[in-house]
């Protein structure tokens, strides 16, 4: 679940930039604010976790159609 959460934020994040915390600082980019304040590596890409989502959906549709042909034999 955690890869799902890392590609939403790189998603959002990725290419903004925010106003310091500070004023007169330099501006804050989304890569600093992920890697720094979230603690998100950027080392893998976003294809890594739209395949992690994928898999997920499958397992999921795999495991409810074995449910619901396990409750149609009972």
């Amino acid at each position: 679940m955690n890869d799902l959460m890392q590609g939403s934020y790189k998603n959002d994040l990725l290419g903004l930039e925010f106003d310091p915390l500070i004023p007169g600082d330099p501006k804050l980019t989304g890569e600093y604010v992920m890697t720094h304040m979230l603690g998100i590596e950027l080392s893998h890409s976003q294809w890594w976790d739209l395949g992690a989502l994928f898999s997920i959906i499958i397992c999921h549709r795999i495991l409810f159609f074995i449910i619901l042909k396990f409750k149609e034999r009972a």
